[in-house]
């Protein structure tokens, strides 16, 4: 009923603040979480672009499918453009995640920024400089990311590949699995200061609480940042919830513009 609330009240808006996200072509996952945990007072506009898996291409090809979604969600009067894939964003690293952020701004002339970004305002904003990552996805993707939170200063305590069977397995993977995933690394982690549970196609947002209770740590997932961070650098007025340690913190200072390709983004 919550969820069909919001929907309502977010319909009959007359000026609403609009984010739009680019995701992969195959993600299944984000369109729906974020029309339910996003406040009633904004509406998140979905472009899709082939980027990954079979559709992953040369990275010159990828930016320019990048470019044209992101000047369709210009076209909607967007005033935040969000490039959401987890594992494209950090396999550029932090620098070329910065340049693709940059070139967006320039080709749209709105503010854009990316999935990498988001996690990391969220593990400053916990104060989290030890990290657990988990991830679904194989070895090689995995260590690109832990590549990317090493070059942002932060230290990776524990790593864990699932290696699903690709897109179709990440996102009809229960939550419960996660939950069990979050009990089974303990031990590894018991250094972090929070767990980085990685992917934008997985299942969990719904299950945060119980994922972080298992986890006896904070939780930080792609979709909980990502929708955390749009929030609140378009309208810090509305209530978050549902985004597990998230909810009630807000965009550390660094942070805090639109001016994200300039920002030193330090904690």
């Amino acid at each position: 009923m919550a969820v069909q609330n919001i929907a309502i009240d977010r319909a009959g808006m007359s000026s609403p603040r609009r984010v739009g996200f680019i995701i992969p072509s195959s993600n299944r996952r984000f369109e729906p979480e974020a029309a339910a945990f996003l406040p009633a007072g904004i509406v998140p506009h979905i472009a899709r672009a082939r980027m990954t898996g079979p559709q992953k291409a040369a990275p010159k090809t990828i930016q320019e499918r990048i470019l044209d979604a992101a000047r369709c969600l210009a076209d909607a009067r967007c005033e935040l453009v969000f490039l959401h894939c987890t594992a494209h964003s950090t396999e550029l690293g932090p620098d070329g995640e910065r340049q693709l952020m940059q070139a967006i701004r320039e080709a749209t002339g709105t503010p854009g920024a990316a999935t990498g970004l988001a996690i990391r305002a969220a593990l400053c904003a916990l104060r989290a400089r030890k990290v657990a990552v988990v991830t679904p996805y194989d070895r090689e993707t995995t260590n690109e990311e832990v590549r990317y939170l090493e070059a942002c200063g932060l230290d990776v305590v524990h790593v864990r590949a699932y290696d699903l069977a690709g897109s179709d397995a990440y996102c009809s993977t229960p939550p419960e699995f996660w939950r069990n995933a979050m009990i089974a690394n303990q031990e590894g982690y018991a250094n972090a200061d929070a767990v980085l549970l990685s992917c934008a196609n997985i299942r969990c947002l719904e299950s945060l609480e119980g994922i972080e209770s298992a986890a006896t740590r904070p939780v930080v997932t792609s979709n909980q940042a990502v929708l955390w961070f749009s929030a609140n650098t378009v309208a810090r007025e509305f209530a978050l919830s549902g985004l597990g340690c998230l909810s009630g913190l807000q965009l550390p200072s660094s942070f805090g513009s639109k001016e994200f390709t300039t920002a030193s983004h330090s904690c």
